[in-house]
């Protein structure tokens, strides 16, 4: 690949706003621009500075004021890298009317206006997700690549000579135009139609995506249904996915598939793998819950606990003794999930309620859609029951 200082001079055909135009304006400035005076500009601070035009990326750039930099001392360190410099505090490359504009020499331009063809708000770039881009300009290509669990900022660091710029491509495709990091870590617009994704890096990228996937174990594993996250199991054995799919195939009450829920919580998932259990995985895969809630402790003892049946939409009170999960596997058979109630009330019923099943799947449903029949005393005994 051809060297990222002798290929930046094809960036123009590539930045999706418009090179600047400056013209002078009475209009008040911005909102997001303080109202100051010139001669009090170059000691402003803010949080987002952009960077207009110039000989560094041929486009606008907007950076984030990690140093605390006054957009004086900003402009000063970067100097003619770039034309003119403007405040840009509400993190955004867009238009803005009536605002100061300091040139690279720093003097300063009153109440310019500065146009932008578009507006794209700056990138957080310290998540992650299991994919990304990397950009060779030259050759108009795209590349997806295997984030290595890496953020977005740590992936641009490592692979800095491979790459001239990086973005998210979190859903494995390149589908719309999208802020782009560049090796010095600033920020721009990038136009993606002008580059060709690269259709061997798909299929290795998902090899690498699955070797991780199946090679590594994780806390808690959720149930997948379609669309839906249905169920949230902790791993007690230290099981891989493909190992924990498979047992639970053989209780009979496996889900479609399943997925890693590691943080314990049933919520959103965007653009994940699912492992499925005939023996395949989806990629990218969005998916939501009904209901969202933390894994609950099932370990605790006491007196009483909520007994629910599925069948006639049912729930008893048990009077026994025991962990919730004990209770739950000692009433295989009998109920379909079961709860606290320790306080042998039925104000412990009503509305949403988290609830175990014999299997240990935690799973969220709607009491106000059981009717309570009565309560029923059960022995102490306990019995070991494989799960």
């Amino acid at each position: 690949m051809a060297s990222f200082k002798k290929s930046t001079a094809t960036l123009i055909f590539v930045i999706f706003l418009s090179l600047i135009q400056i013209v002078y304006s009475d209009d008040v400035p911005s909102g997001d621009v303080p109202n100051i005076k010139d001669e009090d500009v170059l000691n402003t601070k803010c949080e987002y500075y952009c960077n207009i035009t110039g000989k560094k990326y041929s486009g606008h750039t907007i950076s984030k004021n990690t140093e605390g930099l006054t957009i004086g001392e900003h402009a000063k360190k970067l100097g003619d890298q770039y034309n003119y410099y403007i405040l840009c505090c509400d993190g955004k490359l867009k238009s803005r009317e009536g605002i100061p504009v300091i040139k690279n020499n720093l003097e300063i331009i009153s109440k310019a206006n500065v146009n932008m063809d578009g507006e794209f708000k700056y990138l957080n770039t310290d998540q992650y997700c299991f994919s990304y881009c990397g950009y060779d300009i030259k050759n108009s290509i795209a590349y997806l690549k295997y984030s290595e669990e890496l953020s977005l900022t740590d992936f641009a660091k490592k692979h800095a000579n491979e790459y001239d710029l990086f973005t998210y491509c979190c859903n494995g495709k390149l589908d719309d135009d999208r802020m782009t990091l560049t090796h010095d870590l600033e920020e721009f617009s990038l136009r993606v139609s002008l580059f060709n994704l690269d259709k061997n890096s798909i299929g290795e990228t998902r090899q690498l995506i699955e070797k991780k996937f199946l090679s590594t174990s994780c806390s808690y594993y959720c149930g997948v249904e379609g669309d839906s996250i249905v169920s949230i199991i902790k791993n007690t054995q230290g099981q891989l996915i493909q190992d924990f799919a498979a047992n639970m195939k053989l209780s009979g009450k496996a889900s479609s598939g399943y997925t890693k829920c590691c943080d314990g919580q049933m919520r959103n998932r965007v653009n994940i793998p699912v492992y499925n259990t005939i023996g395949s995985i989806t990629y990218y895969k969005n998916l939501k819950p009904d209901y969202t809630f933390d894994f609950m402790d099932y370990s605790q003892s006491c007196n009483y606990f909520c007994a629910f049946k599925n069948a006639n939409k049912s729930v008893t009170i048990l009077n026994t003794s025991g962990s919730l999960i004990e209770v739950a596997r000692n009433n295989k058979g009998k109920y379909d999930y079961i709860t606290y109630c320790c306080d042998n009330k039925e104000k412990d019923l009503g509305g949403s309620l988290v609830v175990v099943s014999p299997y240990g799947e935690e799973v969220a449903i709607n009491s106000d859609l059981y009717q309570l029949v009565g309560s029923s005393n059960n022995s102490n005994k306990k019995q070991q029951q494989p799960w």
